[in-house]
């Protein structure tokens, strides 16, 4: 019988502020939003993995005065797809603000380009219930795996997110979601 626990992970201080069991006949949807209950986060960003990313989870982060960066899979049907189309085919004068950055490390090389859209009025009209977006983000992953200086394999990943920021910079957006995926390691 596994355990399933959502966990509240301070990023900058490196600690667990609080975590709650799942029930089991819950999930996590249901369990976030006890546990933002407890936390003033103001003037914080919330990030949340694509499990999380519900209209309610968001309007309640907003409610509270932080601000959200929330992943996008397929669970979101049409707001994943439609944050795609305005990547992959943005509407005339469209402005798409990039940065990238790279690691070297564990025999590999990473490279990430971070791409956010902040004109999103047209995915506003399309999901009335996401009206606290205000920018979308693309990170395009490539990653080299290394072998005494050689490449040996190389692989391309895109992630999609959505966040309440209004004017985000990629660099803060990447130290964002790079944080996030820290957490998983640090715990």
């Amino acid at each position: 019988n596994m355990l399933h626990m959502v966990s509240a992970f301070a990023t900058e201080a490196r600690v667990v502020l609080g975590q709650d069991k799942v029930d089991k006949k819950s999930n996590e949807i249901t369990a976030i939003p006890l546990l933002l209950d407890l936390f003033d986060v103001k003037g914080h960003i919330v990030t949340i993995d694509a499990m999380g990313c519900q209209y309610a989870i968001a309007n309640k982060i907003i409610a509270k005065n932080g601000d959200y960066i929330f992943a996008l899979k397929g669970n979101q049907g049409s707001l994943v797809a439609d944050v795609e189309l305005l990547f992959a085919k943005p509407p005339t004068k469209t402005i798409i603000v990039t940065d990238s950055d790279c690691d070297k490390g564990h025999g590999r090389l990473e490279t990430r380009i971070c791409s956010v859209i902040t004109d999103v009025a047209w995915l506003q009209a399309e999901h009335e219930n996401w009206q606290t977006i205000q920018s979308i983000i693309k990170i395009e992953s490539t990653r080299e795996m290394l072998d005494g200086g050689d490449i040996k394999k190389t692989s391309h990943e895109s992630r999609y997110y959505i966040s309440s920021l209004k004017n985000p910079t990629p660099k803060e957006l990447l130290c964002a979601i790079r944080s996030h995926w820290g957490i998983e390691n640090t715990l």
